[in-house]
């Protein structure tokens, strides 16, 4: 049990740098490398710069941790408003124990201790999947772990270095790892199905729960999203050849589509199996209404080089009254990167001296956390430094917004990589100009 409880961190001072677990999207949370509290090192707080912005000390951090831990402890939110430190229980999404949570991590080591001989996992649900033959073996073999990952070959006796060779960290290359967390394919369970693939423990554990569900037809789209990950993982490894976020969950699609066409070939309905996830009609731009400015916010993952953001400033006739970006040199989970860009959006707005303002994301789930004050220990820190702002505006509306509506921000998150920490009031650049144009022919008001 002690292992489940976590710090969040808030202004460092109550939390030891080393022998408690504290590091945001660390599997131990805890710090690994040599002791260095002789050096002064005794709290997180030190590890702080403590400028009108709490940040972290980059220079010290990188200088002190080895590369992984350094990046970890990096992309962990830092709270602008000095909040305390606080305990919270790490295996449930709120921070806050059950006695479910805690058995649902009893299963997760039963489960994963020996994969081979687990009587209680739901094989038949997995013989029974509506998907081709190979793939249904392709998953049998991958909740066992028998897939060639570089860990599993290494585990066999194999002579290699079991670095992930697409992850910039060089991470250990397991199972786990190709599926849920490395950075790349946290983007693609987050463009397929809105999902935070960092925060899934465990992909055996998961694909259990999953397949003890009751919805067969979103367990087939994953599972089918499943293998397009691991081919494109062999394309890339043996071929070197890449393929785009958007192309992979297309290819999957089809795959699964395809396949149950030719399956039900004279089975009415047949046609009904095709991808049942709801499908949102995309809208555009909505310009606020008179007197009012809207702002959109952005991120955007750049790859290895880190994560940008952006906003744009437009009043009631669609006119640009200011663009900005802003560079990270961090690989955020998504989500946290949603809240951090708008957390920054609202202090440049602050900066402005914008007293009444309507802000567009098209993160529902940040939405939903800000607006049903929802507990989620990955955005705590965020969330109220995010509410904290709002109360100084005198007027503040934060709205989900479709992506189709919330294209220009997107482009600006984009372009931070070249132009990194920019702002504009004029001139913007030609492709902003140009979604700029688009949203104003395209425009509706409320």
């Amino acid at each position: 049990m002690v292992e489940g409880i976590k710090w969040r961190v808030g202004n460092g001072r109550d939390i030891r740098i080393w022998g408690t677990t504290w590091i945001a999207g660390s599997s131990s949370g805890r710090v690994l490398t040599a002791n260095q509290e002789q050096q002064g090192l005794m709290v997180v707080a030190d590890l702080m710069i403590e400028d009108p912005q709490r940040r972290w000390n980059e220079q010290l951090i990188k200088a002190t941790f080895v590369d992984s831990e350094a990046q970890a402890i990096m992309n962990t939110p830092l709270s602008w408003s000095g909040l305390r430190d606080k305990l919270m229980w790490r295996w449930c999404p709120n921070g806050f124990f059950t006695v479910k949570s805690f058995y649902k991590q009893l299963q997760l080591e039963s489960l994963t201790s020996e994969p081979g001989t687990s009587v209680s996992y739901p094989w038949k649900k997995i013989w029974k999947l509506q998907v081709s033959n190979k793939v249904i073996y392709f998953m049998y073999r991958a909740v066992n772990n028998t897939l060639p990952c570089k860990r599993n070959l290494v585990r066999r006796g194999v002579m290699l270095h079991d670095g992930c060779v697409s992850c910039d960290a060089m991470l250990p290359e397991s199972l786990d790892h190709i599926f849920l967390h490395y950075e790349w394919v946290q983007r693609v369970w987050f463009a397929a199905f809105n999902l935070r693939s960092s925060a899934i423990p465990s992909f055996r554990l998961w694909i259990s729960e999953m397949l003890l569900g009751e919805n067969t037809d979103l367990v087939q789209q994953i599972v089918m999203l499943i293998w397009a990950i691991w081919k494109r993982r062999n394309d890339l490894t043996f071929k070197d050849k890449g393929v785009e976020i958007t192309d992979l969950i297309s290819m999957a699609n089809t795959f699964l589509a395809d396949w149950l066409t030719v399956a039900n070939t004279g089975q009415q309905g047949h046609g009904n199996h095709q991808d049942s996830r709801p499908c949102d009609r995309e809208e555009g731009w909505k310009r606020p209404e008179d007197g009012m400015l809207k702002m959109n916010v952005d991120e955007g993952w750049s790859g290895v080089a880190g994560q940008g953001l952006g906003m744009v400033i437009r009043d009631h006739h669609g006119e640009c009254m200011f663009a900005a970006t802003n560079f990270l040199r961090t690989r955020l989970d998504p989500l946290v990167a949603e809240a951090t860009a708008i957390r920054w959006a609202m202090g440049e707005a602050l900066k402005l001296d914008i007293n009444s303002i309507v802000l567009e994301t098209d993160s529902m789930e940040f939405y939903s956390c800000f607006w049903n004050k929802k507990q989620n220990l990955l955005l705590d820190t965020l969330l109220l430094d995010c509410t904290n702002m709002a109360s100084q505006f005198s007027s503040f509306n934060l709205v989900h917004v479709k992506r189709e509506g919330n294209k220009v921000a997107h482009l600006l998150a984009s372009l931070a990589v070249d132009f990194p920490n920019k702002c504009w009031w004029d001139n913007f650049p030609s492709a902003v100009n140009s979604a700029l144009l688009a949203d104003v022919f395209s425009v509706v008001a409320y």
